[in-house]
């Protein structure tokens, strides 16, 4: 990992552009923790895109001595998100706040309850006067306990589907989520800390490039935007 030095002030600490893309990191998981408050989120946001725009700094200051070094880094402007963000590092310092929006989401769930009973009627061949006493006493046994049983099974049932619309009712209390998108055009239906870090994942793979072709390196600070 290369070193730049602070040619004006005399100090000389490691180049390393983890070091900016781990507070980005850390700013953008207190935006997450917002808990709906626009502003706390709009702050913290801020600063996350600050830091994240130094990664490419550190890696300016690091290798732009390296042969092949500009080209590369001309390329990273390919990327949508980068140059998105970049300006908006630059609009966030030197002419207003970032711009966000809040949208909320209500979500239920519905439960459907089917509900269902068989009941088998024996019918006979022979009429009632000519059957054995054994099958007229088994049939008004039959009949007896249909009588009882039916409200049973009917209280029963409306019992159990009220214990089930009341279990649903706690279950499908509705689910608040509230999300944050900047006002631009081209992401406002993108949230922006999923935005953010999608870009966080791609300057990693940007620094281990840049790693694996120029390698170690010194320069000066850069003072440029």
């Amino acid at each position: 990992m290369g070193e730049f030095t602070h040619t004006k002030m005399g100090m000389s600490e490691k180049s390393d552009p983890r070091a900016p893309l781990k507070r980005g990191r850390f700013y953008a998981a207190l935006a997450s923790a917002a808990n709906g408050d626009r502003d706390a989120f709009s702050c913290h946001l801020e600063t996350a895109i600050i830091y994240a725009r130094a990664v490419t700094h550190y890696l300016r200051a690091a290798y732009t001595k390296r042969a092949g070094f500009k080209d590369w880094f001309d390329t990273l402007w390919e990327n949508k998100s980068h140059k998105f963000l970049v300006d908006k590092r630059s609009y966030i310092l030197k002419q207003g706040p970032a711009g966000v929006h809040k949208k909320v989401a209500v979500s239920t769930m519905a439960e459907i309850t089917v509900s269902s009973s068989l009941e088998i009627k024996v019918i006979r061949s022979q009429p009632w006067y000519r059957r054995r006493p054994s099958i007229l006493w088994e049939d008004f046994r039959r009949a007896i306990k249909l009588a009882v049983k039916r409200p049973i099974d009917r209280w029963a049932s409306i019992w159990r589907a009220r214990k089930r619309r009341r279990q649903a009712t706690k279950r499908s209390e509705p689910a608040v989520t509230v999300g944050f998108y900047f006002d631009d055009d081209q992401w406002r239906d993108r949230p922006a800390l999923e935005l953010l870090e999608g870009y966080f994942e791609w300057l990693e793979t940007v620094i281990r490039d840049a790693e694996a072709r120029f390698g170690g390196g010194s320069a000066e600070v850069s003072h440029e935007d």
